[in-house]
């Protein structure tokens, strides 16, 4: 199994992505398959819209097209294409439900809107903030999309006939695969990490890279990393191996190393609700990670907890010497026990 989601608006429903070049759409309630989405290769990431009220789901494979499939018909209703390799990673936006990111193996990331029949944004790293002369065609979800992209056309057109031997750059938000992109809960910005050690923060609207430095970013070849932000946004958890990395959004901050695991971090989810990390790694164990322990607030939020996890925070928060960050920095990791 390569990748799981679930459906924001019934949660009896979940989809998985696997090698088997299947993507199949679970009952939860019935412990059941009810439908298998066939593919030409192997599927490498599944997404659902948390906000959408259509009901197609998107699907990334070894295939250079994003698949959208629709879980009433049960069939492909509509494929993505402009990327030129395989499908790496997909992100649904928060706030507008037709708008969906794709990465791709050739490094590129591609803003969609499904009511549209072209990307509306091609993330480039070298479009920044202080270099705003370089922007070029850029149309953010919801903007006038009444630009001149036929001028820009003709004049890249007449460029070519005064130099034929000119190249373009293609326009890439990493030098590698994107491994992995999520928006922010407010939906205005996004994250996407890569194959070359380099974590990026991109505006949805503009398109424009905010040269933000994440530092100690390492992205393993075989266990290509996963990211996750907290519920409002502010920190970003990133694997660098065995390890986890919390790291400040808008100033590239390092906050905190979170150690636990014996092996390779491969999945990294934050619950919805209460501020909790979970990860999960290649030495077969799944780790929660919790704030400093405030045993009544977690007793109210979560119900009983079992004696061995209150043991184990007790202990934890009694020999703690560094409590004045609590709600960031002072993290305990508890061994998933169900």
């Amino acid at each position: 199994m390569t990748s799981v989601a679930w459906n924001a608006q019934d949660t009896a429903l979940f989809l998985t992505g696997s090698f088997d070049k299947r993507a199949c759409v679970w009952d939860t309630n019935e412990l059941v398959m009810v439908h298998a989405f066939r593919f030409d290769s192997e599927v490498r990431t599944v997404k659902m819209s948390p906000v959408a009220s259509q009901t197609l789901v998107a699907v990334g494979s070894g295939e250079r097209e994003v698949s959208l499939c629709d879980l009433r018909l049960g069939e492909v209703a509509q494929v993505l294409s402009g990327h030129t390799s395989s499908i790496s990673s997909l992100a649904w936006s928060p706030g507008h439900e037709y708008a969906l990111v794709s990465g791709s193996d050739d490094g590129s990331l591609r803003l969609w809107d499904l009511r549209k029949s072209n990307s509306m944004i091609t993330f480039d790293y070298v479009k920044t903030v202080g270099n705003s002369k370089k922007r070029g065609r850029q149309h953010g979800i919801g903007m006038a999309a009444a630009s001149s992209s036929s001028n820009e056309w003709s004049a890249s057109v007449a460029s070519k006939r005064h130099n034929p031997n000119a190249t373009t750059r293609p326009e890439t938000a990493h030098q590698g695969c994107v491994t992995d992109v999520t928006f922010l809960p407010d939906g205005t910005q996004l994250l996407s990490t890569g194959a070359d050690h380099m974590m990026r923060l991109w505006d949805v609207e503009t398109g424009l890279n905010q040269t933000v430095h994440y530092p100690d970013i390492r992205n393993h070849p075989i266990h290509k990393a996963k990211i996750c932000v907290s519920n409002n946004g502010s920190i970003v958890y990133h694997p660098r191996n065995n390890e986890i990395i919390a790291l400040e959004v808008q100033t590239g901050k390092k906050i905190h190393t979170l150690n636990g695991h014996y092996s390779h971090v491969t999945a990294l989810a934050f619950h919805h609700a209460t501020p909790e990390l979970y990860s999960a790694s290649s030495d077969g164990q799944m780790l929660i990670w919790t704030p400093w322990f405030d045993e009544a607030r977690y007793m109210e939020e979560r119900g009983p907890v079992p004696n061995a996890v209150l043991q184990a925070r007790r202990a934890a928060s009694a020999t703690d010497q560094d409590n004045d960050i609590h709600d960031i920095a002072d993290w305990d990791s508890d061994q998933d026990l169900f």
